[in-house]
């Protein structure tokens, strides 16, 4: 695995996440396909968030549980993990801050931890299936709201 620059703020999902790891499930997505709208819809989202947090003061905007969320559900749609570091640096938030909300995150069932097989430093983390399903349910009812007001 590469490290990942974290000062990336152009796509500041998958610039923090790596491949699929032995414990995770298989994706279904052939390597060709686009990936899902829903991931692209969650990194435009996130992408906005930055872009607007970076015209003030950052801190003004810091919702580090919402982030990690979003970060960790577009990672799983493009069929990868992220290690608790990535998810920190995504958060915008001190990592002290960042790990809390991890591990409240964790407690609460949305996240799921597991140690890498590869590296027992390093701890991967995912969404847990009932949390991916809670986000896909917010993105659809999101996006059709966004198409009533858009007719």
């Amino acid at each position: 695995m590469t490290d990942m620059d974290i000062n990336d703020r152009h796509d500041p999902v998958r610039s923090r996440s790596f491949a699929v790891t032995d414990d995770a499930p298989p994706t279904s997505m052939p390597m060709h396909q686009p990936p899902s709208p829903y991931a692209a819809l969650v990194t435009n989202i996130l992408q906005a968030r930055a872009q607007f947090s970076d015209l003030f003061d950052a801190s003004l905007f810091s919702d580090p549980a919402y982030d990690m969320l979003l970060t960790l559900f577009t990672a799983g749609e493009d069929g990868r993990t992220m290690t608790t570091n990535s998810c920190c640096a995504a958060s915008r938030v001190p990592r002290t801050t960042a790990l809390r909300w991890i591990k409240l995150l964790t407690a609460r069932g949305h996240v799921i931890a597991v140690d890498d097989p590869n590296d027992r430093r390093q701890t991967l983390l995912r969404l847990s299936p009932a949390a991916r399903e809670h986000v896909r349910g917010w993105l659809d009812e999101h996006v059709l709201s966004q198409a009533t007001i858009a007719t």
